[in-house]
């Protein structure tokens, strides 16, 4: 894993568990908040390269691309219309597992 994508699962962890201060969203999951951490553009090439990285990580633990951390992706938009994102257990423990 890159130190890149390593520390933004740091700062999103802190975040995830309090920190109010990181401008992150609990509307969107993963791949929204690492946009919202690389500026907010698609186009950026530090977030082409980390977003391919996290959803191959993803691939590879045998998850789904688009809801890793849902059943489907109905539950994951009832997830973030509730604001509950950040709250995903399954979501937690992989920031965890891969902030360390």
């Amino acid at each position: 894993m890159s130190d890149e994508l390593k520390e933004f699962y740091q700062v999103y962890l802190q975040w995830a568990t309090g920190d109010e201060d990181i401008p992150f969203s609990n509307q969107t999951g993963l791949r929204g908040n690492l946009l919202i951490a690389c500026g907010g553009d698609h186009r950026d090439e530090l977030y082409k390269k980390l977003l391919d990285e996290m959803q191959l990580s993803f691939i590879k633990a045998g998850l789904h691309v688009v809801h890793p951390f849902n059943k489907n992706a109905i539950m994951r938009s009832l997830e973030f219309v509730k604001g509950l994102a950040h709250t995903n257990e399954a979501r937690i423990a992989w920031v965890a597992e891969h902030a360390e």
